[in-house]
């Protein structure tokens, strides 16, 4: 199955999200390291294409920034973002962001008070997670201030849906 690639202006274009944003997100790293792009050979200033993940994410980065988020929190995010391994144990699992972009499941990911993190993706509900050491336990969580993603509705408007 070959991977369908987007480049900014096609992003800018879907979804809306600042051309000069979606550049400093790049250039500033805030997406997660392993950001799955290509240089477009035949194009003058070597312009990028990226995977619909990738894509995804670097549209939620820049709306984190426009909300106000600040940008060691928005890097706090995308950092859990890439390293839930979701609920699968086998070797063939895929992330979560995965199952709500690329695999079409659609969902949310939420962060609260900063220090906990849940997915909600089709019938799967991770619950909070506790992602900070010094944080009330998850069982105990019930978050004042809730940031949600909706990763489902930014991979539509990539996809041109």
């Amino acid at each position: 199955m070959a991977t369908d690639y987007y480049n900014l202006l096609i992003i800018n274009e879907r979804t809306q999200a600042d051309l000069r944003k979606l550049r400093y997100c790049i250039e500033h790293r805030l997406v997660p390291e392993t950001i799955e792009s290509r240089v477009v050979d035949d194009a003058r200033g070597q312009p990028r294409e990226f995977d619909l993940l990738t894509s995804t994410l670097l549209v939620a980065v820049v709306r984190l920034i426009e909300a106000g988020v600040k940008r060691d929190h928005v890097a706090w995010i995308m950092n859990h973002i890439r390293s839930n391994p979701g609920p699968r144990k086998s070797k063939l699992h895929t992330s979560l962001a995965a199952d709500a972009t690329i695999h079409g499941k659609g969902g949310k990911v939420l962060t609260g008070d900063g220090s906990h993190m849940r997915w909600i993706i089709g019938d799967y509900d991770s619950g909070w997670m506790k992602f900070k050491s010094k944080a009330v336990p998850a069982s105990e969580f019930q978050p004042l201030i809730e940031i949600s993603i909706d990763l489902g509705r930014i991979c539509k408007q990539i996809l041109g849906q």
